[in-house]
């Protein structure tokens, strides 16, 4: 029994469709999604992000200069010893590739939907 071409047409449209879905369920709907801290460049912390979790950031010294929670599917900084607290204001965040970024403390919270993360570039 040979394939036809239209069979194979029907065979990349039910992958396409099948990518899709799988797209739309996990990244979209935050299944499967983590959380990433990064501290200073380097990852800090990596969590799940349908798991409820306190992540602190301490720094060298061990005093804590940023406070992370996750809950309800998403994440937000509740604590941070900087001045200004924008990093506090930017709010609750649940959609993958969203960031929380505190520059004074040089910490950056994303949420991707699984594998190793690198920055591209970096500015300073």
């Amino acid at each position: 029994m040979l394939l036809k071409k239209a069979d194979i047409i029907l065979i990349i449209i039910l992958l396409f469709i099948a990518l899709a879905f799988n797209f739309v369920f996990l990244n979209l709907m935050g299944g499967g999604g983590e959380v990433v801290v990064f501290y200073n460049l380097g990852e800090y912390a990596r969590a799940p992000l349908n798991e409820e979790a306190v992540i602190e950031v301490k720094s060298s010294n061990g005093t804590v200069i940023n406070e992370i929670v996750i809950e309800g599917g998403g994440v937000h900084m509740s604590g941070s010893s900087c001045k200004d607290k924008v990093c506090i204001n930017q709010g609750h965040i649940s959609g993958t590739g969203q960031v929380i970024t505190c520059l004074p403390n040089k910490v950056v919270v994303e949420i991707v939907s699984g594998g190793k993360v690198e920055f591209d570039s970096i500015v300073r």
